[in-house]
């Protein structure tokens, strides 16, 4: 009779003809110290299989077929049935260890006797040359009992955890949510709601459920999603200390960021909730490195910096209590906590402090320019004032009001761009944030214009976000679009301060930018020769 294992682990087989000959000769320390068996559960049968069937063959122990009926759990299931190990693992066939010798040590000193689960890290890349990527903490080992078993037809997981939980610092590459195009990542995510609604139909009082349909909407209709979560917050209002509950409380602020709210909203609701003092540990955690995100993009370093150092401090109070993290973990709460979230706050605060906008600006200009009412003279006040001057009293009356537009000095200085200089108007507008062109567009200004902008700024913003926000290192791709916005601004900038009867710069900005310089393009052509193009 064969001696029981320390360790079995569970695999879902699918055609993963790529990953899974990786995947499981990873596990191959583990089975060749006699510490693990492995046990494949084979979803597609032999006759639809790429060939991954017969690598499974060839590595595992245990091999099954599963006729598959829409159900993750279910699945799980049939391999955990079978374990004889004391305790249970599982991965997917996308899946593998860059290297096992931490959980082999685990069990051969046998130190997972003082152990009741344990998490490693899944390392999920968003570029295929693997030079992009977040990790996620997951909790796929435990012990194994007679009780323990999967749940959820989605998003499957173990019935329940018990402390005390080793951390192993082990990761998992993980390619699996790269897709090739837009609309197959969107049919991803799509495939899984109806799942979820099946299960919310048989558990309507599931909070947990309810928090994956939130995640589920979240990745390809915001608007969808945050109604989605208000309605949910308020029908188990009653239920305000359950994790799951306490991470919709949060989610909104990452919905407020992809949806352009501004930042007064965020903060204002923010408040709301201290106020209340609903928000535990780890919820607090997840909205300040949200709000930190929010106010880095509205350009205020200062509130940005107050948000990172009270993330910093509430990870400081989990990382040194295991069993409230524990308590208080719910869906992906757990990105939050990890090293990497971590680090990215911290290379955020050293951003912030190195670039603090300064808001110190010439008050008796500003006031002059202000109540200026000869169109003649403002030039004249603008150049009175250095471009740092000028960029840094922008700032203080934006940040002074909740929508820049709202100051009556903007909309001087905006009335004066508009009738007099447009193409400053629109380098102005080019300039400004998405919601506050969403702003300019609801007042009426030039609607073709601003939409263009609209879109032409979303898009580089995003870019700009992505190299300069996410403290990683620049891909080549990325340095050429940087190398090139430098370059479009430097010749827009040239041609508005130059002769604006000259094209040609215009024709150099458009191979760069071609949203952007057809729109100034179009607007000069118009005020020339006073017919559209």
């Amino acid at each position: 009779m064969a001696e029981n294992k320390a360790l079995s682990i569970g695999l879902l087989v699918s055609n993963r003809i790529g990953s899974i000959e990786k995947c499981l000769s990873s596990l191959m320390p583990l089975k060749n110290a006699g510490i693990a068996e492995i046990i494949a559960v084979d979803t597609i049968g032999p006759e639809l299989s790429d060939g991954s069937l017969a690598i499974a063959n060839k590595y595992a122990d245990k091999v099954f077929h599963f006729d598959w009926v829409n159900d993750f759990s279910a699945a799980r299931n049939a391999t955990l049935t079978p374990a004889t190990g004391e305790w249970f693992m599982y991965l997917d066939d996308d899946e593998w260890f860059d290297d096992v010798s931490e959980i082999l040590d685990f069990f051969k000193t046998g130190e997972y006797k003082n152990y009741s689960s344990a998490t490693y890290i899944q390392r999920n890349y968003t570029e295929r040359d693997g030079s992009a990527y977040g990790e996620a903490t997951v909790a796929r080992m435990c012990k194994r009992t007679k009780s323990l078993c999967f749940e959820g037809r989605i998003h499957e997981h173990f019935n329940y955890l018990r402390l005390p939980c080793k951390t192993f610092s082990a990761f998992v590459h993980h390619y699996g949510y790269i897709y090739n195009t837009e609309e197959e990542r969107i049919a991803h995510h799509k495939r899984n709601v109806p799942l979820l609604e099946l299960e919310i139909k048989d558990s309507p009082k599931d909070l947990r459920l309810r928090t994956q349909m939130a995640l589920e909407l979240s990745t390809f209709d915001n608007e969808r999603a945050l109604d989605y979560l208000l309605k949910t917050l308020e029908e188990f209002k009653e239920s305000v200390n359950d994790p799951n509950y306490q991470w919709l409380l949060t989610l909104r602020f990452p919905l407020y960021e992809a949806l352009g709210y501004d930042v007064f909203t965020a903060e204002r609701e923010y408040s709301h909730l201290e106020g209340m003092e609903v928000l535990n540990t780890t919820a607090e955690a997840a909205a300040n490195y949200a709000l930190m995100r929010l106010c880095l993009i509205n350009g205020d370093a200062e509130q940005a910096i107050r948000h990172i150092d009270r993330y910093l401090s509430s990870i400081n109070i989990l990382k040194n209590d295991d069993e409230l993290r524990f308590k208080e973990d719910a869906v992906d709460f757990r990105r939050f906590t990890s090293a990497e979230y971590e680090k990215n706050a911290r290379d955020y605060l050293k951003y912030c402090e190195a670039n603090m906008i300064q808001t110190t600006v010439k008050s008796e200009g500003l006031e002059e320019l202000a109540s200026c009412t000869d169109g003649d003279r403002i030039p004249d006040l603008i150049l009175a004032l250095s471009p740092e001057d000028f960029k840094a009293s922008m700032d203080a009356l934006i940040e002074s009001t909740e929508h820049c537009f709202d100051a009556p000095e903007l909309l001087n200085l905006l009335s004066y761009f508009e009738n007099a200089a447009p193409v400053r108007y629109l380098y102005l507008l080019y300039k400004m944030s998405e919601t506050e062109l969403i702003r300019a567009a609801e007042l009426g200004l030039d609607g073709t214009l601003v939409s263009n902008l609209l879109v032409e700024s979303v898009s580089a913003g995003r870019k700009m976000y992505e190299m300069i926000y996410t403290p990683e290192s620049l891909s080549e791709k990325g340095i050429v679009w940087l190398s090139d916005e430098c370059r479009f601004n430097a010749i827009l900038s040239s041609f508005i301060h130059g002769p604006q009867t000259d094209f040609n710069p215009l024709l150099d900005a458009a191979r760069i930018r071609p949203v952007m310089a057809r729109a100034i393009k179009a607007w000069i052509n118009n005020i020339v020769t006073g017919r559209p193009e």
